[in-house]
């Protein structure tokens, strides 16, 4: 399967979702995580985010999550001091936000299996 996103904002709880599909590479998310930034999908003022990878499989060894760490710090006025869930289904996805979060990242980042526990922290 090619790797895609879809995007979403939840204008209610305001809270950003995407979503990937497929087989996703490091740098294809850092590529579409440029291009949803630089396209101002992401509405200002959104502090809660939801990724989505229950429907990918990543590609890419853990060895280089300080590249994606490095990604987020670059758009700290975006990401930092918000909350990122990640949805997450196999234990080779699970480490990668505990990774994430070991880079001192400037935003809470918690692991769900399903989107209700995702948003249900979110609201909190």
């Amino acid at each position: 399967m090619e790797s895609s996103i879809a995007t979403d904002f939840d204008v209610v709880r305001k809270i950003f979702t995407k979503v990937y599909y497929g087989r996703v590479s490091l740098d294809f998310i850092i590529q579409t995580g440029n291009d949803t930034i630089n396209g101002g999908i992401i509405p200002k003022e959104t502090k809660r985010f939801i990724i989505d990878y229950s429907e990918a499989s990543l590609d890419f060894p853990t060895e280089l999550i300080g590249k994606l760490a490095d990604f987020y710090k670059s758009h700290n006025d975006i990401f930092g001091q918000s909350k990122i869930a990640m949805i997450m289904v196999s234990p080779d996805q699970v480490v990668f936000p505990y990774l994430l979060e070991m880079q001192g990242m400037d935003f809470e980042i918690k692991t769900f299996f399903t989107l209700k526990a995702a948003i249900d922290w979110l609201g909190s």
